[in-house]
């Protein structure tokens, strides 16, 4: 009798202790777990305060250099933001607007060109720049208008 007894309380013992020892497997799996969830999190809002950090200062940067008249370097920054971000609303209007503006700077340099290259008679110059106009702003009425009177002049033959 004293002999079984006490087998069954060492077995309930080994028992106990088992569901014991599994219990704190158990828990630490689940902390180590839940460890490398926040390690995981906490290098996602890592990567994701360098994304905006990284949009800020290529934004920040793009409206410096547009303001100072450097729109290529505004560019420049522009596509290193939307290679990050290539949907950002922001840096998609801004970029349209200075290539816009490059558009427009770049019509009327060659416009003042051919007017001034028609002032002195060299009319196949001119007609040059008014096609130049034409590549880059293709609905240009004026450069068009200009182009189609200057084929209209006769020229000696070459």
């Amino acid at each position: 009798g004293l002999t079984m007894r006490f087998d069954v309380a060492v077995v309930v013992a080994d028992e106990r202790l088992a569901a014991e020892r599994l219990s704190l497997a158990t828990h630490r799996a689940r902390m180590k777990s839940e460890q490398e969830a926040g390690r995981l999190a906490l290098q996602e809002a890592e990567r994701r305060m360098q994304k905006e950090r990284t949009v800020m200062e290529s934004l920040s940067a793009a409206v410096r250099a547009e303001a100072g008249g450097m729109d290529d370097e505004a560019l420049r920054a522009l596509e290193s933001l939307l290679t990050v971000v290539p949907g950002h609303q922001e840096a998609l209007l801004m970029r349209e607007r200075l290539l816009q503006h490059r558009v427009r700077a770049t019509a009327d340099r060659e416009m003042a060109a051919a007017k001034a290259a028609i002032e002195a008679s060299r009319f196949t110059e001119a007609e040059a720049h008014l096609r130049a106009v034409l590549a880059v702003a293709p609905g240009h009425g004026e450069a068009r208008t200009m182009l189609m009177r200057l084929q209209k002049i006769p020229r000696p033959a070459p």
